[in-house]
């Protein structure tokens, strides 16, 4: 039977069935403008090869196309939703291993999830990566996108190592998730990381984040091999954000005003944090840290927003720059035993802070900063 089957270029309008059909290779006569594609190719078992003029790429465009190994979609600027499979189902694609689309601007959510074979992709012009977009790509190992500033999923894509996302100003919940092969991002202009947005990528080790203001809940969840940061600019980190990042041994974050309940838990090697003036410190959130013995920060506040036990018991060191005391609530100190820790203040607040009748009186010592 026919095996190849060309599109003529005057063609503007294409509904096309090839299910059950012999075609293996579908192509474009060149010279025209381009074709919207009405309904889908869907259940094309025998199709291999596809390089086509469409302009638009419909939800489910590739579905139960289970031979599929090349697909060029020169002209291509959207594309919609489970292209190639339905992210609801067990299914995978383990066949296509070549996806060009030089044109492609938007990236809808699940478009390119499960394709188990692709380990190469560049789209030098995508802006925006949807949802689970790339979830469960086990074999991509290199991804490259320019102009992308907002940034979907590549939850479980087990291969990616190194990634340069200069342009990106926004990543999406889950994004990363269980990347577990995942060491080093440069996300220079990401101002927003999601929840669980490198949840468990057990591998990070280096992370370029400059502008980066908000950190949300488990964003850095079990990253074990993270050993020393800095957030420059981050105002507020959720909850749980650090959760079990064992390794991680210090942190700077001067301007930052806001830490979630359980932030730093479990960062059993965590022995510096630098930052500015704090707002709102969540309950437990350094619970666990073992080995943090020093707190240093510029200012304070209110000091009603500091949780209970949220300073560890082995904190022996609190250095405190503002230079009038002011109100902090009795639990965050709970954990410790404030007779044998030292308490370092601005050397013309020392009287200041012995007779303040506040809980800053109760330091076993109370001595100026040098």
């Amino acid at each position: 039977g026919l095996t190849k089957l060309m599109i003529p270029a005057s063609i503007k309008r294409l509904s096309l069935k090839l299910s059950d059909s012999s075609i293996t290779e579908l192509v474009s006569e060149k010279g025209g403008e381009g074709f919207e594609l009405v309904g889908t190719l869907r259940g094309a078992t025998s199709l291999k090869s596809v390089d086509i003029d469409v302009l638009n790429v419909p939800d489910k465009c590739f579905l139960n196309c289970t031979a599929l190994e090349s697909v060029n979609l020169p002209m291509a600027k959207t594309v919609g939703k489970d292209i190639f499979v339905d992210h609801s189902k067990k299914d995978v694609n383990s066949t296509l291993k070549s996806l060009n689309l030089p044109f492609l601007e938007t990236i809808g959510n699940y478009a390119f999830c499960k394709l188990s074979a692709l380990e190469d992709l560049n789209l030098p012009k995508v802006t925006t990566v949807g949802v689970s977009a790339f979830t469960d790509c086990t074999s991509l190992r290199s991804f490259s996108a320019p102009k992308l500033t907002k940034c979907g999923g590549f939850s479980n894509c087990i291969s990616l190592a190194n990634l340069s996302l200069d342009s990106v100003t926004e990543l999406s919940e889950d994004c990363f998730r269980n990347c577990s092969g995942l060491k080093f991002i440069s996300i220079p202009n990401c101002t927003k990381i999601g929840v669980s947005a490198f949840d468990s990528c057990t591998g990070l080790n280096n992370i370029v984040a400059d502008s980066l203001k908000l950190v949300k809940d488990r964003a850095f969840r079990q990253c074990v091999e993270l050993h020393s940061l800095s957030f420059p600019a981050v105002k507020r980190i959720g909850s749980g954000a650090f959760d079990g990042c064992n390794g991680l041994g210090d942190i700077s974050i001067p301007k930052c005003e806001f830490l979630g309940e359980k932030a730093f838990a479990g960062c059993t090697n965590l022995h510096q944090v630098i930052w500015g003036t704090i707002g709102d410190i969540g309950d437990d959130c350094f619970s666990d840290c073992q080995k943090l013995t020093t707190m240093d920060f510029t200012g304070l506040y209110y000091g009603y927003g500091i949780g209970n036990r949220c300073f560890p018991a082995s904190l022996k060191v609190v250095v405190n720059r503002c230079a009038k005391p002011r109100q902090i609530q009795q639990g965050a100190f709970s954990l410790m035993v404030l007779s044998e820790c030292t308490l370092y203040v601005p050397a013309e607040s020392v009287e200041l802070y012995k007779s303040s009748g506040l809980i800053w009186k109760d330091f076993g010592q109370i001595l100026p900063i040098e």
